[in-house]
């Protein structure tokens, strides 16, 4: 799966095994001017989500929603919009990352989405702070905000969901913030700030 932001456009391309030859099978397109392709994750085979068909998580961090101007996207395509979530403000640019956790929390039959917004305002109105939210794609519900509200970190800029990896019996999920500090003030030397999905902070890199 190949995102092409420029184009508001994802491409799903399949593999000839017996050939190792590429070929492009199907073809999604975003509004104008939303950054519909920014980011893209394949989040399973047939039937891991809603109609038996392949399923890809789309960030569209450009797109205008809810009256705000460019407050980011996400949404699941499988040759039809199954679900979407809208950011909470202008500029927050939701869907700049996405990520599968890989795990189902509340039950619902499906695995959980991650996503980030690294330009949304954060304390007091500061600048680019950034935040990711953990989503359920069963209801839309969001599950987890997590955010430092520091400004100009972009915190959000990357997530990934990394397993048990301290073996508490909960998934860690990392978010990458690449203008953090270990002060409030510059040199900033980027940092990846790890979590439980559940919330609480397990570790800084």
């Amino acid at each position: 799966v190949v995102g092409a932001m420029l184009d508001d456009r994802v491409y799903a391309y399949y593999r000839n095994w017996l050939t190792g030859e590429f070929s492009r099978s199907y073809t999604c397109s975003g509004n104008s001017g939303s950054d519909f392709g920014r980011s893209v994750k394949f989040l399973g085979a047939p039937d891991n989500y809603m109609h038996g068909e392949c399923n890809v998580l789309v960030g569209a961090s450009g797109q205008i929603g809810a009256g705000n101007d460019s407050c980011g996207a996400l949404m699941d395509w499988n040759g039809n919009l199954d679900f979407s979530w809208i950011g909470d403000a202008t500029g927050d640019k939701l869907g700049y990352s996405v990520a599968d956790l890989g795990v189902d929390l509340d039950s619902d039959g499906l695995n959980e989405i991650f996503a980030g917004a690294p330009e949304a305002m954060g304390i007091g109105g500061a600048p680019k702070a950034g935040y990711a939210l953990l989503l359920s794609p069963g209801d839309n519900a969001q599950l987890y905000h997590f955010s430092r509200g520091l400004a100009n970190e972009r915190f959000g800029h990357s997530v990934a969901s990394l397993g048990d990896i301290n073996g508490d019996g909960e998934v860690e999920i990392a978010i990458g913030a690449p203008l953090a500090s270990e002060v409030d003030t510059p040199p900033a030397i980027g940092m990846v700030f790890i979590y439980n999905a559940s919330g609480p902070i397990t570790r800084v890199i």
